[in-house]
């Protein structure tokens, strides 16, 4: 298992090793430079960064600026949008844009060079927002197989300003260079966050008329794309970036002030926030939780009652939200709001209930990890609940309606939660209180005419029990029946029950009875019979279908998948050929597939046993994860033959 990795450096201790001299004066393009990057992206990228290079530095007033020189190969006419380019900029904060320079460059025929400068004129301004705005153009002449250059500085501001740093991008990045030339008087927290910490850095100090500093470079190469890919929660995830974060201002004859905060710190700021402090219930309120938990004296059927209550009432606006956005007052009385207004009202109805219960601030999966040594608030985005019953802490998220509180949404697993409470601050991680499974024992005889008569057993477990407790209630009985014996052919349904529907907190368990297959004429037995046992729960696609894959693999929750299928055959027959056995394994049981089978006088039982015990994998786990999927396919889709005896 992979897990996400930071790294924290403070700038003013030396670092290490030495740097890449891979960017380029603007200009300075040649033949080879068309060719100067990894050729495997020309048939999977629609371009190539050759190299991004920013660098920071500081005026004798201590205004912070930034300058950036880009060169991109475009690789095919899909690529074109990278000749856009906005720099934006505020005016709130004293913010410009000038020294803008680009150009793009074609290789004739005979080898030469042909370079088309944009015109000032073709440089505009476009308002955003009141006081944001960009700087636009458009690189001239593009065309498959061009390069194109850029270049800009920007004033950022006062040094708070300090602008981060992204090494990766949805195409390939060649090389990529971050300086930061930071005076003696400024020291900054700075975090690299991402899969891949490791970079190439060089500290050199510097000196000057203003007290000299020193000179940061971080540098990495031979990036790959971060693209959307089948199990991966955020792509920022992936992203190497760096964050700055002023930490100290220490002038020569003045008091030394420290910026830095602390979760404390954060923490004290969010308690204080009226979207989060000051909301309590008013009277109507109040009498909605006495009635729901009359005659109740367990502090788990009190907090049911309430979940249960808020998450069927209360709707969720889509919008996610730290802070309520009507008030909980209001969102009681239009039952609907951001999931600050829905949680935080969970979180208050509880309270007066007499359960303990606290918020929990988390990222979602699509918003990305958090960088838990970077104290930052905006790296949250969802407000969630804890409950303390009797010592057992469970965490609690009304927004998506009815379902089972032992089930939090799938978008708030395995997520850090930092946790305020009166006078001190935790940090949990939201794991499942259960394993999801599904296990399925069917029985298959077969019939005078070769029609098979079979008897169907599935549970199913945790969040497989949610997703089949909605599917049913989403399509019916018949159209549900419909889809699960789907695979069939000439079905004839006997009888069907599905258990558990009603009540959230209990498994789905499904029974059947039917019968499928062609009937052969006058009931004589074939010479051959061709059984797929495992037809109806086939896996007919493998998710993975790249050789190769770059980044972790991440799956929503554990899973187990357990098939016992027992076929009776008639005394006619003996056993021509069995589906092959497998057993693999991924690590140290992250992952297993086992496949077997087994005769015993008439009986014929085959056994498929998928699990995955972890949701994080490695890129270097890729094949075997791959591998394995492939394999229950394939495995699912075999068939037994049976032979008439002679």
């Amino acid at each position: 298992m992979l897990a996400m990795r930071y790294a924290c450096l403070i700038i003013f201790l030396a670092l290490s090793s030495s740097t890449f001299a891979q960017q380029k004066k603007f200009g300075d393009v040649k033949k080879e430079d068309f060719t100067s990057y990894n050729r495997k992206y020309d048939t999977t990228a629609s371009a190539v960064v050759l190299f991004d290079v920013g660098s920071v530095y500081f005026s004798s007033t201590f205004d912070c600026y930034f300058e950036r020189h880009v060169r991109i190969k475009i690789l095919k006419e899909d690529g074109f949008g990278y000749g856009d380019v906005s720099v934006f900029f505020n005016e709130e904060y004293d913010q410009t844009v000038n020294s803008i320079k680009a150009q793009t460059y074609n290789l004739e025929a005979n080898g030469s060079v042909k370079k088309v400068k944009l015109a000032k004129g073709d440089i505009f301004k476009e308002k955003i927002l009141d006081k944001v705005n960009a700087q636009k153009f458009t690189l001239p002449k593009l065309s498959e197989g061009a390069i194109i250059e850029y270049s800009y500085k920007k004033k950022m501001g006062n040094a708070f300003l300090f602008p981060d740093w992204k090494f990766h991008k949805e195409i390939p990045v060649s090389f990529s260079e971050f300086e930061m030339r930071v005076p003696a008087q400024l020291q900054y927290q700075t975090v690299i966050k991402g899969v891949d910490t490791t970079a190439t850095t060089v500290v050199e100090r510097y000196t000057d008329s203003m007290g000299g500093g020193q000179v940061i470079t971080i540098s990495k190469k031979n990036l790959p794309p971060v693209e959307e890919l089948p199990f991966i929660d955020s792509t920022e995830d992936f992203v190497t970036e760096i964050y700055t974060q002023l930490s100290v201002v220490d002038f020569p004859g003045q008091p030394r002030q420290t910026f830095y905060k602390t979760w404390d710190k954060v923490a004290d700021e969010v308690r204080s926030h009226p979207g989060i402090g000051k909301q309590r219930l008013n009277g109507d309120m109040r009498e909605e939780v006495d009635r729901l938990i009359e005659g109740l004296d367990d502090p788990l059927e009190k907090m049911v009652a309430i979940y249960d209550y808020v998450a069927g009432t209360i709707s969720w606006d889509g919008f996610y939200g730290l802070v309520t956005d009507r008030g909980i007052r209001d969102a009681y009385k239009t039952k609907a709001g951001n999931s600050a207004d829905v949680n935080l009202m969970l979180m208050e109805m509880l309270n007066h209930a007499g359960v303990d219960a606290t918020y929990s601030l988390i990222s979602t999966r699509k918003h990305g990890k958090i960088i838990v040594n970077y104290p930052i608030i905006n790296q949250f985005n969802h407000l969630i609940v804890l409950v303390d019953i009797n010592g057992e802490l469970l965490f609690l998220d009304a927004t998506e309606g009815e379902r089972s509180y032992k089930l939090l949404p799938v978008k708030d697993l395995y997520r850090y939660a930092f946790t305020i409470k009166n006078k001190s601050i935790d940090w949990f991680r939201t794991i499942p209180l259960e394993k999801s499974a599904i296990r399925s024992s069917l029985n298959i005889e077969i019939l005078d005419d070769a029609r098979m008569s079979a008897t169907l057993g599935s549970s199913y477990v945790g969040y497989y029990a949610h997703k089949t407790r909605n599917q049913f209630k989403e399509v019916g009985e018949d159209r549900f029946v419909e889809n699960e014996l789907k695979t069939l052919s000439n079905v004839r349904i006997d009888s069907f029950s599905v258990g558990g529907v009603a009540d959230k907190e209990d498994p789905i368990s499904l029974k059947a009875n039917y019968t499928f297959g062609e009937a052969n004429a006058d009931s004589v037995l074939p010479e051959m019979l061709y059984i797929q046992p495992l037809s109806i729960f086939s896996e007919t696609k493998n998710p993975f279908v790249r050789k190769e894959r770059e980044f972790p693999i991440i799956f929503p929750y554990p899973f187990r998948e357990q098939i016992i299928v027992t076929i009776t055959i008639p005394d006619e027959y003996e056993v021509e050929e069995l589906p092959e056995p497998v057993q693999l394994k991924v690590g140290q049981g992250l992952a297993s597939f086992r496949f077997l089978n087994q005769i015993s006088g008439n009986t014929i039982t085959v056994l498929s046993d998928f699990s995955f015990n972890e949701i994080e994998f490695a890129a270097g786990d890729y094949e075997a994860v791959r591998t394995t999927f492939e394999k229950v396919v394939s495995s699912h889709s075999q068939q037994i033959v049976l032979r008439k005896k002679p």
